[in-house]
């Protein structure tokens, strides 16, 4: 169902959520021949590949080192390698909310043929805040 929402919105000139109207494969092209994006996803690419790599060797690895092993020792070093898993969980918010900000700054720079570096804080702020996006913790 995401993968299908994800479709049918990219087919959209699409404005926090409200679609303005249907642009077919014109979204495509333009992202598609723009030298920048293609320049990120390639390093957006070679990263996580190369951390899957990484990740999936090491995770072997360990796995297969802490079934050998029996006891408290084992336990020990499960939970050393399972607590910073669990804690990380506790900043996805902060992700997401940059995240947010990041894409609605990308938009205002494409909508102005800029560099997202370029876009005028203020005008972010008040896109951030006209998408119902919570800026400050106390307010």
């Amino acid at each position: 169902m995401p993968l299908g929402f994800s479709i049918y919105t990219s087919m959209y000139e699409c404005r926090y959520m409200s679609f303005a109207r249907f642009m077919g494969f014109d979204n495509f092209i333009k992202v598609l021949s723009n030298k920048d994006y293609l320049m990120s996803f390639g390093t957006t690419f070679y990263v996580s590949l190369m951390s899957l790599a990484i990740s999936l060797t090491f995770g072997v690895i360990m796995a297969l080192w802490i079934h050998k092993r029996k006891g408290i020792f084992a336990y020990s070093i499960q939970l050393i390698i399972l607590i910073p898993w669990v804690g990380l969980t506790r900043i996805m918010g902060t992700c997401m909310a940059v995240g947010e900000a990041a894409g609605i700054a990308a938009a205002i720079a494409c909508k102005k043929g800029a560099a997202p570096s370029e876009v005028d804080i203020d005008e972010l702020r008040g896109a951030l805040l006209e998408a119902g996006a919570i800026l400050e913790w106390y307010s």
